[in-house]
């Protein structure tokens, strides 16, 4: 019986392959004669033929690398891939330049693009909302007592919560930040002018109001959330301390009643176009015609004043400022303080002995049990 280890099947090397592959691994490591290996010149010839220069010099070394790795390979197949490698990279070379080239002539335009847009930004209705709402907020809350301050601390509360106010791109902008204060201050002036009219209308006048009534018109109007989340007692202490300076200082926002300044003797009527009817008869403006108009009464103010804005730290938000200014220095910071509360307290005194609510009579139905 023959022995099993001399089968060609079972002949093993020492390394423990068969034969036939341990022959075949032993041929792959043999290195080829010198006829049948690529020269580097040849590698180089085909590198310069496509144009590779310093800048691709890791793709020449890539197709020297080639070459050693494929030195087994016969000469005309190494040759033809080298080639066609040379050539792939070259077409991908042209590709990537002529993307970014794209891409460099979309970059400029959007950069001229956004130069014209930031010539011509402005802010979104959502952004001016927010603005509004948190201005006004502002001067509702009980620490607002420097009204004229008001747009450098809402500018802070902005920045702060700049993200939720939809306000990133913005900030860190100089431009926009211009105009974003700029946004604020107009902001500030209307609702400011808002609510000296509301303070005025509420002690002066035919239509006064009790404190709660006026803070409950007041919170609807200005504070985050509506009067529903209630009226604090420092909020209405505040407000009452506007009420009684607007009413101890009326000649800051008092007005008189529309003046009729018509006389014995009309001015000429005026027609819906806005000129004088002439008489067809005698040429001369007519004043029996159905479809005339008088001019409007004018309003007049107290105190001797003419026209125009108020003398700079002599409008009634500046006395509001001076007057809290002086108190601050006199009772200190704090709403807590003796003085203040003895203020506070005198001043919710006055206010509800001044604007005492009205009585109402209730009328019973006739008839009624």
């Amino acid at each position: 019986m023959a022995d099993p280890s001399s089968s060609p099947r079972m002949t093993r090397t020492l390394s423990g392959l068969p034969a036939p592959l341990a022959l075949r691994c032993h041929n792959s490591v043999t290195p080829p004669p010198a006829s049948d290996v690529l020269s580097s010149t040849f590698v180089d010839g085909v590198a310069n033929r496509f144009g590779f220069g310093e800048e691709e010099q890791e793709i020449r070394n890539c197709l020297h690398d080639y070459v050693q790795i494929g030195s087994g390979l016969s000469k005309p197949f190494l040759a033809s891939q080298v080639f066609h490698m040379a050539f792939q990279y070259r077409v991908m070379k042209n590709m990537f330049q002529a993307s970014n080239h794209g891409t460099q002539k979309l970059q400029s335009m959007f950069n001229d693009i956004y130069l014209r847009l930031e010539d011509n930004f402005s802010l979104t209705k959502d952004q001016e909302s927010i603005i509004r709402v948190v201005v006004q907020d502002h001067l509702f809350h009980p620490s607002c007592v420097f009204f004229n301050l008001a747009h450098v601390e809402v500018e802070k509360t902005l920045r702060e919560s700049q993200e939720h106010c939809q306000l990133v791109h913005i900030f860190k902008n100089p431009n926009r930040e211009r105009i974003l204060l700029s946004a604020i201050k107009t902001q500030c002036r209307v609702s400011k002018n808002a609510l000296r009219e509301l303070l005025r209308d509420s002690v002066i006048g035919d239509n006064t109001s009790t404190l709660d009534d006026f803070c409950h018109v007041v919170a609807n109007r200005f504070k985050r959330g509506g009067a529903g989340f209630g009226v604090g007692v420092i909020e209405r202490a505040r407000i009452a301390i506007l009420r009684r300076f607007t009413h101890e200082n009326q000649h800051l926002v008092n007005v008189l009643p529309l003046e009729d300044e018509r006389s014995a003797t009309p001015g000429p009527t005026r027609s819906r176009a806005g000129t004088p009817r002439p008489d067809s008869r005698t040429g001369t403006p007519s004043t029996d015609s159905t479809e005339t108009t008088t001019r409007p009464p004018k309003r007049r103010r107290t105190d001797g004043y003419t026209g125009g804005r108020p003398q700079k730290g002599h409008d009634y938000w500046s006395a509001v400022d001076s007057w809290f200014k002086a108190k601050l220095l006199d009772w200190g910071s704090s709403w807590s303080t003796p003085q203040w509360q003895e203020y506070i307290n005198a001043t919710l005194q006055w206010d509800a002995t001044q604007f005492a609510p009205e009585e109402q009579e209730i009328i019973y139905m006739a008839g009624a049990n």
